[in-house]
């Protein structure tokens, strides 16, 4: 093993120290601070500057970010966990209420007769008349409620009051007649409303078929269907009368003049990407057909065309084509 020099450390000279303790003690003396001694600047170690999120996680809470440690993200999970149902109970409660304030505020005898609250209408009228605040008006309507339905019944005699009791029955008895009316009318007139659109949705059912939409319940007939009942009702406040076959023809005129519009200003990579490959393959196939259907309807004939000395011959109906364009060339 190498041998290894190792320094001694350095002693200060004794007199150099007392001197220095002399010098202090005459500057402090004389009021001056002691001196600091300096630090070269290299000798300082940088310090490192720690980062406050480390082993933390990001979270955007209200579009703020917020640091957590694992731990305190725990903490809250648990906590929302916990406070989810009292969040739904709270909301409960809120609506609950809603309809308080809405019985409170359109049929407040609903809310002051509630048995859960104690009271019954003696309880409530003693209340109300205690509390100060009735006007003369209310006075009055009171006073004007005693009347008639005391102080004028017992001054009636007993036939008196046996008409005025049935006068009562019959007017209830009429009211809840009109009422029960009223009800079979609105009932009436909903099921007329209920019939006249079942009537018109099996018509428009029924004009799709007829128009050549294969299948009814598709998308596409779901939102024809849905155009056709706008042009009916358009129709109808127009005051023109519009069958589910006119509404049909108009829908597809329209659909075709979009349709076109939008073909038009394709060309034709766009075109055929836009019909997709199954439509590409059935306009494939329409124009191979009207080649076969053209060449059949050409009669295969002999050719009976005698060329000139000199000309070639034709053989075919090709070849004569050939054999024109080349006289039109030579004029």
């Amino acid at each position: 093993m190498a041998n290894e020099t190792v320094t001694p450390p350095t002693q200060a000279d004794p007199k150099t120290t007392s001197n220095n303790i002399a010098q202090g003690i005459h500057n402090k003396t004389n009021g001056k601070a002691p001196a600091v001694p300096s630090v070269a600047k290299q000798d300082q170690p940088a310090i490192p500057t720690a980062d406050p999120n480390a082993g933390k996680e990001k979270y955007v809470v209200d579009s703020k970010e917020v640091w957590l440690t694992p731990e305190q993200a725990r903490a809250y999970v648990q906590k929302g966990i916990a406070f989810e149902p009292k969040v739904t109970q709270l909301g409960h409660l809120q609506h609950e209420m809603q309809l308080f304030l809405n019985d409170l505020k359109n049929n407040p005898a609903k809310i002051l007769f509630d048995k859960r609250l104690g009271h019954n209408p003696d309880t409530v009228f003693e209340n109300i008349m205690s509390s100060g605040e009735i006007s003369e008006a209310t006075k009055e309507k009171v006073g004007k409620w005693y009347w008639d339905n005391v102080v004028h019944p017992m001054q009636m005699s007993p036939e008196e009051r046996r008409a005025m009791e049935l006068e009562k029955e019959n007017k209830s008895f009429k009211d809840r007649e009109a009422a029960a009316r009223d009800q079979m009318i609105k009932a009436e007139n909903q099921r007329r409303v209920d019939d006249a659109l079942t009537q018109i949705k099996t018509q428009i059912g029924e004009a799709l078929k007829e128009s050549g939409l294969q299948n009814v319940d598709s998308p596409l007939g779901t939102m024809m269907a849905r155009r056709v009942a706008d042009v009916m009702r358009l129709g109808y406040v127009q005051r023109q009368v519009i069958t589910p076959k006119a509404a049909i023809e108009k829908v597809k005129a329209e659909l075709k003049e979009l349709q076109t519009s939008w073909y038009d200003n394709l060309d034709e990579e766009a075109l055929v990407k836009e019909l997709g490959e199954k439509n590409a393959e059935k306009v494939k196939k329409y124009f191979l057909k009207i080649a076969k259907d053209a060449s059949k309807e050409v009669p295969a004939q002999k050719n009976t065309f005698q060329p000139k000395k000199g000309e070639r011959k034709t053989e075919s109906l090709d070849d004569f084509h050939d054999y024109l364009d080349e006289l039109k060339k030579k004029g």
